[in-house]
């Protein structure tokens, strides 16, 4: 089976409260598996409705192959036919789950046998099928997204629309399913765009992530230049880059040298030079707090890999499970606000407290840096 091309045209859709869709241009090769990330809000779902026939643009086209998609008329019938759909909100009516897996196979004739042979082994997939006599409004939420699923991998469709499909799945299954959904894709040769916020859901996808933010396309990518090497502030944000830094970026004194980047509040920070800035720009340095690490303010620097090595102060502290994260001020008047994130178990070796005095390693490696 070979997957369903994909396109949006110049699309613009305004919705309730004035939001507007506004998407110059998109487009989903045949069998790719593409990730559509993002806040909430920002326009994902609206999208993916666009996409999959379920909302009219106001204007610009949706093409199938190539070939413009309608919403209205027997043609749009067939065409929404090549497409299997699953929401956050399964949307499952009164029945069996038997019952509703097989719909779309009765609705477009097959005889009762048939479709529900055919709905069992959907329901196999995503590992339903001791689910099938049950009835459909007595399902947990995780059990009824898996029936969702499996509704729409029946009637052979050449490509998946996704918004949020696993949301409601502890995280122990979460993945193992999603890890199935792609390789029956691969298998296939499904076209799939799935909607997501979260970085761990995305991840795995392995062709393309689309980050939208307030309606638009933000940026796209391979999921590990989108997460790790993102190239605007709200894409950095997304990322998982919790510390998030105004400075100007300073030229490399020699050719083998680090370039410097000096932050608001005059504290220097040694990078690895990038490529794409020009020497004196304004940028944004990015770090994640998991790369920023703190010991004691009078013990040696446990890594001398670390360049960077900052005197600072801890100005609040949140425990989050088996994790400390906390805030600590640096540079003149404690201008600079590091966040880090460490084990439980080194706060207690530190009698980490506010307004405990730390030493702070940042490594140049682990600093990305953005034109602001």
């Amino acid at each position: 089976m070979k997957g369903l091309g994909l396109e949006l045209r110049s699309i613009t859709r305004t919705r309730e409260g004035g939001f507007q869709l506004k998407v110059p241009s998109l487009r989903v090769t045949p069998g790719e598996v593409v990730g559509v990330v993002g806040g909430n809000g920002v326009g994902k779902t609206t999208l993916l409705l666009v996409l999959g026939l379920l909302l009219e643009p106001d204007t610009g086209e949706v093409c199938f192959d190539g070939q413009p998609a309608l919403c209205h008329g027997r043609k749009a019938r067939a065409q929404r036919q090549l497409l299997g759909v699953a929401f956050r909100d399964p949307g499952l009516f009164r029945g069996s789950v038997l019952d509703n897996v097989s719909l779309p196979l009765r609705l477009r004739g097959a005889n009762r046998t048939m479709a529900q042979t055919d709905a069992l082994a959907a329901l196999d997939l995503v590992d339903a099928a001791s689910l099938a006599d049950q009835r459909a409004r007595a399902l947990s939420s995780g059990q009824a997204q898996r029936v969702a699923l499996a509704r729409a991998l029946v009637g052979s469709p050449r490509a998946l629309l996704l918004d949020e499909p696993l949301s409601a799945l502890d995280p122990a299954s979460r993945g193992p399913l999603l890890r199935r959904v792609v390789a029956l894709a691969r298998d296939r040769g499904l076209t799939v765009v799935m909607v997501t916020h979260q970085r761990d859901e995305a991840a795995p996808l392995p062709d393309n992530l689309v980050l939208m933010d307030s309606g638009g396309l933000a940026e796209s990518g391979p999921p590990d230049q989108v997460i790790d090497h993102p190239h605007s502030y709200h894409g950095a944000r997304w990322a998982g880059f919790e510390n998030r830094l105004a400075g100007r970026l300073r030229q490399p004194t020699s050719r083998n040298a680090l370039a410097r980047v000096t932050l608001q509040g005059g504290l220097d920070l040694e990078v690895v030079p990038p490529g794409t800035l020009t020497a004196d720009c304004a940028v944004t340095a990015c770090i994640r707090a998991e790369a920023v690490s703190v010991w004691a303010a009078d013990a040696a620097n446990p890594a001398s890999s670390v360049r960077n090595q900052i005197r600072g102060t801890v100005v609040t502290t949140q425990r989050h499970g088996n994790s400390i994260r906390l805030v600590v001020g640096c540079g003149d008047g404690q201008q600079v606000q590091l966040e880090a994130v460490i084990s439980v178990v080194s706060a207690e070796r530190l009698q980490l407290a506010v307004g405990a005095v730390l030493q702070v390693g940042i490594k140049a490696t682990a600093i990305h840096l953005i034109e602001a």
